[in-house]
């Protein structure tokens, strides 16, 4: 995981967040923006997710994110808000690599509720970004 120190206050108003805090706020959430390459370009597609431990669940289709996947290639996912109660905006890095979920798994969401791939009504493939990397921070601003 990158470390930096928590909640130490930054020249540009933001203040760091530690893994207990980014981990929370990834678990509050349910939708992000996932960033790899294909083809030797970016691409940014928005998904809905689920923590399951330390990685990132999402369905998708059968389209590059599902190729990415059985790469075992590098992603990251950002989630962004603002915390209604203070009005101070925050945003979550999670970088690692992805995986494809074949049968049943531990991985699988425990609630029962199915994941679709985002915009479909469908189920889709079953993808895991097992997080390597985290970091997070808060506006000191409001």
């Amino acid at each position: 995981m990158h470390k930096r120190t928590a909640n130490t206050a930054q020249a540009d108003g933001f203040a760091d967040l530690d893994e207990e805090g980014c981990l929370a706020l990834l678990e509050s959430g349910c939708i992000g923006h996932i960033g790899f390459t294909s083809g030797a370009l970016p691409v940014i597609r928005p998904i809905r997710y689920r923590l399951v431990d330390r990685s990132l669940v999402f369905a998708t289709e059968s389209d590059v994110k599902l190729n990415s996947a059985r790469r075992h290639a590098v992603a990251c996912v950002e989630i962004a808000g603002t915390d209604a109660s203070t009005g101070m905006d925050w945003t979550v890095l999670a970088t690692g690599r992805l995986r494809e979920i074949t049968g049943p798994s531990s991985l699988a969401p425990r609630d029962g509720v199915k994941l679709r791939p985002w915009g479909r009504s469908t189920e889709g493939h079953l993808v895991a970004l097992d997080i390597e990397l985290l970091s997070g921070e808060r506006s000191n601003v409001r």
